[in-house]
């Protein structure tokens, strides 16, 4: 990091640490119109055996995030303003040291400074309707494993077989394109959602920059999602998503079109504790499929358990374990000069919260065949997450 984004974050922190403690005191007052917050999110990782090259390596991301209600904020009634800032350190952990596919860690990703989501959403209907447009993370919304959320490997906050499709990826982190969302509620247990999306988040020539262009010729990324609740402690969706542009095949080099995929996810509350319903033990499983012509992984699996407040006196902690594995497809397949295989990631994890604001999480992951090349030695990987967040409202 150079000096200028030293004294930067340097900056931001002296100052939103007492201002963050002060809005909190002042939310508990009333209800606020804007709500601030930053969180630093630091990592240690260390390759104990297989991959490509054993040592440590440490990674660390700051967000700074505003939401303004803009009906308090200005009286636009069902109005939302959410602007977002991103940094990201230049180490890798999966690249440099792992060689997986499916990335240890779901905040490696290079050096970002940037802009990441800005993007205001309109609710209409008394909110059975409600429209989006700006910077946008798809991943807030589309393809979320709600339980997965507790884990650190990639593949368990958006699959594989998705994110990995198009030229830059689709509009997830750590790079966002313009977009328009459209959800509507026609009944209680009832989501409907789809978006158009810029084809390319960014430039794919110059990475480290923020850049926003829509209709350069890129194509656009269609995606839709049907989301149902039979109860409170069931939830099921299906999606699939489209690109418009021509893309490279793997194995020819030749431009076609037609890079599409399918997902859907089960999760369910399987047991729930009576004192408290957020307590207890929760599992889902993911599939997904994507054109195995354009993509490295055809397909994708992804299964876990995790419980909340499973030790007295510790409500908010949460232990998991998961499994993920990505199938390679025909085209990567082809052209290998290995054999290929399939990427299976094995994770434990804990996360406990040693006072409001302050979490840690030791993490463990096992991969076998990382990269999906079955002759890479498999590897195993130990993490330690800290997070640190303050925020408030005014």
């Amino acid at each position: 990091m150079n000096q200028n984004k030293v004294l930067f974050w340097s900056a931001m922190a002296a100052f939103f640490v007492p201002f963050g403690m002060a809005l909190a005191e002042e939310e508990a007052k009333s209800e606020p119109a804007f709500l601030l917050e930053t969180v630093y999110t630091g990592e240690i990782w260390s390759l104990a055996r297989g991959g490509l090259n054993k040592g440590v390596s440490y990674l660390h991301n700051v967000d700074l995030m505003l939401t303004a209600d803009m009906e308090k904020a200005v009286g636009w009634d069902g109005g939302m303003l959410f602007l977002y800032g991103l940094h990201t350190n230049q180490s890798s952990f999966s690249d440099k040291r792992v060689g997986d596919f499916q990335v240890v860690s779901n905040i490696d990703s290079g050096s970002v400074f940037r802009l990441f989501e800005a993007w205001y959403e309109q609710s209409l209907a008394d909110g059975a309707l409600s429209l989006k447009a700006g910077l946008y993370d798809l991943n807030t919304e589309f393809d979320v494993t709600e339980t997965g959320g507790l884990f650190i490997n990639s593949s368990h906050g958006i699959g594989p077989d998705f994110s990995q499709a198009g030229e830059n990826g689709p509009s997830i982190f750590p790079s966002t394109s313009l977009a328009f969302r459209l959800q509507y509620q026609p009944a209680e247990n009832w989501l409907i959602r789809a978006a158009v999306l810029d084809g390319v988040p960014n430039n794919s020539d110059r990475p480290k920059r923020q850049a926003i262009r829509f209709g350069a010729g890129e194509g656009i990324l269609l995606v839709g999602e049907i989301e149902y609740r039979p109860d409170d402690r069931t939830r099921m969706l299906a999606g699939h998503w489209l690109f418009t542009d021509d893309f490279e095949v793997i194995e020819t080099g030749l431009m076609a079109d037609g890079d599409s995929g399918s997902y859907g996810l089960i999760e369910r509350q399987l047991y729930r504790e009576a004192a408290d319903s957020a307590q207890g033990l929760s599992a889902w499983i993911r599939a997904g499929a994507a054109d195995g012509r354009f993509n490295d992984a055809s397909g994708f699996v992804g299964a876990g358990l995790a419980y909340t407040g499973l030790f007295a006196r510790r409500d908010h902690d949460q232990l998991g374990a998961a499994v993920a594995i990505a199938l390679p497809g025909d085209g990567f397949s082809n052209i290998l000069a290995e054999k290929s295989a399939r990427e299976v990631n094995i994770e434990l994890t804990w996360r406990a919260e040693i006072i409001p604001g302050i979490v840690v999480q030791p993490d463990l992951q096992l991969i076998r065949n990382p990269g999906m090349i079955e002759s890479r030695r498999d590897a195993i990987a130990l993490g330690l997450r800290l997070e640190i967040g303050w925020g408030g409202g005014f």
